[in-house]
């Protein structure tokens, strides 16, 4: 058996939230997903390549060696899925098809639209199992076998069977498994993207919002956040293995890495609270502030990280974790990067119907603390909640002037959309937007430009990751907007790849800047797997 399953070998299909094929928002992020999933196959012993979506549908006969397709979509990605099920189905028949990730939420859908089996949640434990059936041994579904693997959505004469949720991974679970370093360099251009590396995996708010008891969707949580149903309680990545994945990408030509969670600052409480995961509460225990700094220090001292080559920012913080010293430690290693926090929105009573936890002048003075330790604050507001009015919504322009005014960096403002495990998961989305929320997205953009004339005259380190005509895209070394930098001197070759320096001479909308080449540096592109493959073909 272990040597047939060698001889298989299986490509996974990073969607890449292109949702028809088009991404729809920045280019250049990586989720950590896919490299898990690959990494789970590569121990044990499965072949395992991947690729992006979108190239796998404009040269479809890279598919044509694989035995097992794995498909990792968010919930924008059905329609790029379909297309790629298509085409996997035209090209290898009735080998299977696996999918998972955030779109797994619509299984039902998934598998009408030919997939075989669907991973529902955290992916390790049930792939390692999937692994060692049929279906990686003989490219062949066999239900009965499938049928006693927890974790899986399938259909069996017609009707959709679902084997049962599995406990969450815990710290000690998950330290056994690595993510992929090799498949990162089968993105082409990922020497200019940002690989997110997961350090805390779920959520602290483990408890029931009162719209959750009211609608008796009892899914915990915010109301209008999947991250507690599919990926449980929050727990920490150890750090030897967030250390060595590091490590491997920076050794691997990866430049830009994000340290991902849906709050960094929860990272080794659960270490320290009571003997069970849904002790940690979104607040209590407190942060715990020794292994913060020690995961900080070990990142930037034994990962080979050098701040003229590459970066290391943190993605999420919650309001409820900001303090005078987290904010004071987060400055220390990441000041002069950007930093994700959510304040949602600024009517008070709507957000704790949510289960929005903390206090509306607890994330402002959030957002104080970060900016006054050198960090850029990106801040999130959601808008079109169930029970929002305009009284709610001019509540929320009032908030947004506020935390601007206390040194938000960027609005990042987001349309509800239901979700699929949430208690608002049947709640129908308006089509159209009312003219008070037009104007807020008005407002917001406007705020955006402005505030990026912050930025005109600073000079700031880039990555030239692509070029249109005589403008070239970069990418900023630590993160920031997309940059159209320009030169005055006539280089015979192309300047993609280059790290270059690029003086920010103005603003290009409330989403890029423009900036003059000031000097090039070195040149770190590398080839894809893909890129080499297509050039020999």
């Amino acid at each position: 058996m272990g040597m047939s399953r060698m001889m298989l070998s299986a490509l996974i299909v990073d969607l890449l939230a292109h949702s028809r094929g088009t991404r729809l928002w920045t280019r250049d992020v990586i989720g950590s997903g896919p490299r898990t999933v690959g990494g789970v196959l590569e121990q044990q012993s499965v072949s395992v390549d991947l690729i992006p979506g979108d190239l796998l549908l404009r040269s479809p006969f890279l598919m044509d060696n694989y035995d097992v397709l794995l498909i990792s979509g968010m919930v924008t990605d059905l329609p790029i899925a379909s297309q790629v099920i298509s085409a996997w189905r035209r090209r290898r028949g009735k080998r299977p098809i696996i999918a998972g990730g955030p779109f797994s939420g619509y299984a039902e859908r998934i598998l009408e639209q030919g997939v075989d089996v669907v991973v529902i949640g955290e992916a390790e434990a049930t792939l390692q199992e999937l692994s060692r059936t049929s279906v990686f041994d003989e490219a062949r579904i066999e239900i009965e076998e499938l049928e006693r693997i927890r974790g899986l959505m399938l259909r069996k004469n017609n009707r959709v069977v679902y084997t049962g949720p599995r406990p969450p991974l815990t710290t000690r679970d998950l330290s056994k498994f690595r993510p992929s370093c090799k498949l990162a360099t089968h993105y082409p251009g990922y020497w200019a993207y940002r690989f997110y590396v997961e350090v805390v995996r779920g959520c602290s708010n483990f408890l029931l919002s009162p719209i959750a008891i009211e609608t008796k969707k009892l899914y915990p949580g915010c109301a209008y956040c999947s991250v507690p149903s599919y990926w449980g309680p929050a727990r920490s990545i150890p750090l030897d293995r967030i250390v060595e994945e590091v490590k491997c990408l920076l050794d691997a030509g990866v430049t830009r890495i994000v340290l991902s969670g849906p709050d960094i600052l929860d990272y080794g409480r659960d270490w320290v609270s009571a003997n069970h995961l849904l002790a940690v509460k979104p607040d209590d225990p407190p942060p715990n502030m020794d292994a913060l700094r020690k995961l900080f220090k070990e990142l930037f001292e034994k990962t080979g990280f050098s701040g003229d080559k590459n970066s290391i920012i943190v993605e999420n913080v919650k309001p409820v974790t900001v303090n005078e010293d987290t904010a004071s430690l987060l400055g220390e290693f990441f000041s002069g990067t950007p930093i994700n926090i959510g304040v949602e929105g600024g009517d008070e009573n709507l957000l704790r119907r949510m289960g929005r936890p903390g206090a509306l002048a607890q994330a402002i003075t959030a957002v104080e603390l970060l900016a006054k330790n050198g960090l850029y604050p990106q801040v999130y507001f959601i808008y079109g909640l169930p029970g929002q009015d305009e009284s709610s919504l001019q509540k929320t322009f009032n908030v947004i002037k506020q935390v601007m005014s206390k040194g938000a960096d960027r609005i990042i403002l987001y349309r509800f959309m239901p979700l699929p495990r949430t208690p608002l998961e049947d709640y129908t989305r308006k089509e159209k937007l009312s003219p008070l929320e037009l104007e807020l997205e008005n407002f917001v953009k406007k705020l955006n430009y402005k505030s990026k004339t912050r930025m005109i005259g600073r000079k700031i380190l880039g990555i030239i990751a692509s070029r249109r005509k005589e403008t070239y895209i970069a990418y900023p070394l630590s993160h920031g907007p997309v940059i159209y930098a320009y030169t005055d001197k006539d280089h015979r070759k192309s300047l993609e790849g280059r790290i270059v320096k690029i003086l920010i001479t103005n603003i290009h909308s409330d989403r890029a800047l423009e900036g003059k080449i000031l000097t090039i540096g070195k040149n770190i592109r590398k080839s894809s797997k893909w890129e080499n493959l297509l050039r020999a073909a």
